[in-house]
């Protein structure tokens, strides 16, 4: 756990220059669903964004905009990482590991946003999902996110 504790310290060190999007900035999109998680998670920043949140909007991270995402994931890593609820998990794993030919546009935007820094925390991010229970099933997604963000 203290190894966790270590990597979760260091990740948000990673991202400290990640910018909070202002309201508007949030979802790129304007319906019911993205203006509910707009407005759910603007109020907090990255670290202060309640588990409780996280937990019930674990699927919420492909309508954050690119500058959200940036934001936000080092919030969802985390209570993945401490809670290992399987669709924050998984969405964490997915955004890591995305098949870009589906919109390759959208992927990039979201792949190019994060510096270095991010990058190698994210690797490293990866690195400790194969380490845990349950990793094979999860092995070649780890393996194209490794790909992706090297």
């Amino acid at each position: 756990m203290d190894d966790i504790n270590d990597f979760i310290k260091r990740m948000y060190e990673a991202f400290l220059h990640a910018e909070k999007p202002c309201l508007s900035e949030m979802t790129p999109h304007r319906c019911k669903e993205c203006d509910e998680i707009r407005d759910k998670f603007h109020p907090y920043d990255k670290q202060s964004l309640p588990g409780e949140l996280v937990g019930n909007y674990g699927d919420a991270l492909p309508l954050l905009s690119p500058k959200a995402l940036r934001y936000y994931f080092p919030r969802f890593i985390e209570y993945g990482l401490f809670n290992q609820n399987r669709i924050v998990f998984d969405n964490c794993l997915f955004h890591l590991a995305p098949e870009i030919n589906d919109d390759e546009q959208y992927w990039k935007e979201r792949i190019n946003i994060f510096q270095s820094k991010e990058k190698e925390i994210l690797r490293e991010y990866l690195l400790i999902r194969r380490t845990m229970d349950d990793s094979g099933f999860d092995e070649p997604y780890i393996a194209m996110g490794l790909k992706i963000w090297s």
